[in-house]
């Protein structure tokens, strides 16, 4: 992260980005249940719909 809050990401082939749990709760400066709770809610508002991804809802977090 730069000094402006900006997030940057090394460059992928497929421009696919994974991170287990613990990453995106130190990333984000969150607890768990936060995490799960938006996880959950992005998949619940459609918003991946056509998006390619892996439904990785029913596996057990980190």
């Amino acid at each position: 992260m730069d000094e402006y809050g900006r997030i940057h990401f090394p460059s992928t082939t497929n421009n696919d980005i994974w991170m287990n749990t613990n990453e995106l709760i130190e990333l984000f400066g969150i607890i768990y249940p936060t995490l799960k709770t938006n996880i959950k809610a992005i998949y619940k508002s459609g918003a991946l719909m056509n998006a390619r991804y892996k439904d990785v809802s029913n596996y057990p977090m980190e």
